[in-house]
């Protein structure tokens, strides 16, 4: 049964860690084509450079909070034995 638990703690760190690289990319991308607009409409001005380490800090929160949250259903799955699963509850 730990080998569930691991599972799922795996499955919400690849995923965690999958959804903040591509939010960082998207960032950049939407910023490298919306940017010049801004900047001739509103002045506003957006460098882009390398991930900052603000970036680096708010990707291991979001890492380190899923995992924290995985371990309620990682824990559910631990104590439940395929027995209970396999029970229709109405």
């Amino acid at each position: 049964m730990k080998l569930i638990t691991g599972l799922l703690l795996l499955e919400s760190f690849i995923l965690s860690l999958v959804g903040g690289v591509v939010g960082i990319l998207l960032h950049r991308v939407l910023i490298g084509f919306v940017g010049p607009v801004l900047q001739s409409e509103f002045g506003m001005n957006f460098q882009l450079g390398f991930i900052s380490q603000e970036e680096l800090i708010f990707m291991l929160v979001l890492i380190s909070v899923c995992l924290i949250i995985s371990l309620i259903p990682a824990g559910l799955a631990h104590k439940q034995t395929l027995k209970d699963g396999l029970i229709p509850r109405i």
